[in-house]
């Protein structure tokens, strides 16, 4: 919760107004504005309003849905009111140019100042860091009703999450709060639990213990789903997390390199065996493209020798061929001789079978006479 000493932290219902370039370039020159300014920086100064949250978180003091910023992002912010913003009213701009003013002068003087307080303070300084509800919880008031049959009626938590993150805010979930009479215009809006639920808050306040406990349908509501912690006992568990998932993930690297390295073993241990079954394989294919080189020179050979042995038959057999013809014309020449001698050898015979006839037929006559 902010606190205040002599000036009122929020004024979020004062008049807005739009100023002119003329206004804005006389800002470092009106008398009343810079006095406004260094009344609220004297304020700044003497701790009425509180902007340090956490060692690394500030918040505006003068904005009431101010989100959580860096030292550089507070100042920028500032700056823009001051310089950019159309809307700031004469008080607004005061506030921040008194904002600009104590940031750059006097923040870090007294930071250091703050941190060797707390050095030197008893151990009981650490137990009074403010608590924050865990996770990150922001309480909505204000929240449209309608009075209906009895009862007040709004929207659905579903309905309120979609409105707003369609205007660029992110809760995981929407819880709006119902007493007897019907919704009660409250609603807690929840961020999940990482350090950037803290810069998309809506325009509400984070809840804190002094909402934790008190009486009511926000307490009861928070004490049932959240716990209290402080932004150091987030920071240690989130440590602690972190250690243990480094230690998971070192845990599941060792297993992966080792499996790796069995991996890597196994494949040497094939590469070897692949190698000496590529090398039996090329010597295989020697030997069968060599035998296979003998077998055809076999058979080249082979059929040249059938192919010659082939010719000279054929040469033999038509030589024969040649001779058997000439015997058989010879053969026939003396074939028809000899006939010729036989018919003239049988002629003869005839003859002399016709001569001794003659002669005995002769002889036979002269027997007679």
């Amino acid at each position: 919760m902010i606190s205040c000493c002599s000036v009122v932290v929020f004024d979020i219902l004062q008049d807005r107004f739009m100023m002119s370039q003329r206004i804005r370039d006389t800002i470092n020159t009106d008398p009343e504005l810079e006095e406004c300014k260094n009344n609220y920086h004297k304020d700044l100064r003497g701790g009425c309003f509180k902007i340090r949250f956490t060692e690394n978180i500030l918040k505006c003091p003068f904005c009431p849905d101010s989100r959580y910023y860096s030292y550089d992002d507070i100042l920028r912010h500032a700056n823009r009111i001051v310089r950019e913003s159309k809307s700031a009213s004469f008080k607004e701009i005061a506030k921040h140019m008194g904002l600009v003013e104590y940031l750059e002068r006097d923040f870090h003087a007294t930071i250091k100042c703050s941190d060797s307080t707390s050095i030197n303070a008893s151990p009981k300084q650490n137990a009074d860091e403010e608590l924050i509800v865990w996770p990150w919880m922001a309480v909505v008031a204000n929240i449209a009703v309608e009075y209906k049959n009895g009862r007040y009626a709004g929207d659905s938590g579903k309905k309120l999450k979609e409105d707003w993150t369609e205007k660029g805010y992110k809760p995981v979930k929407v819880h709006p709060l119902w007493n007897w009479r019907g919704h009660s215009g409250l609603a807690v809006a929840e961020f999940g639990k990482t350090w950037d639920g803290l810069y998309d808050k809506l325009y509400a306040w984070i809840a804190t213990d002094e909402d934790y406990n008190s009486h009511g349908l926000v307490g009861d509501y928070l004490r049932k789903i959240s716990d209290l912690k402080t932004v150091g006992d987030v920071q240690k568990e989130d440590e602690v997390k972190k250690s243990k998932l480094i230690q998971l993930l070192k845990t599941v690297i060792d297993e992966k390199d080792k499996r790796s390295e069995e991996m890597n073993s196994e494949i040497s241990k094939t590469d070897i065996q692949l190698k000496i079954v590529m090398k039996q394989k090329e010597e295989i294919t020697e030997n069968f493209n060599r035998d296979m080189e003998t077998m055809q020179k076999r058979a080249d050979n082979q059929l040249k020798m059938v192919t010659t042995e082939h010719e000279r038959s054929k040469w033999l057999l038509e030589d024969r061929e040649k001779e058997l013809r000439a015997r058989e014309a010879r053969n026939e020449t003396e074939e028809r001789k000899l006939d010729y001698e036989k018919r003239m050898n049988e002629l003869a015979i005839h003859e002399q079978i016709k001569a001794d006839e003659r002669v005995l037929k002769l002889a036979e006559d002269q027997k007679v006479y």
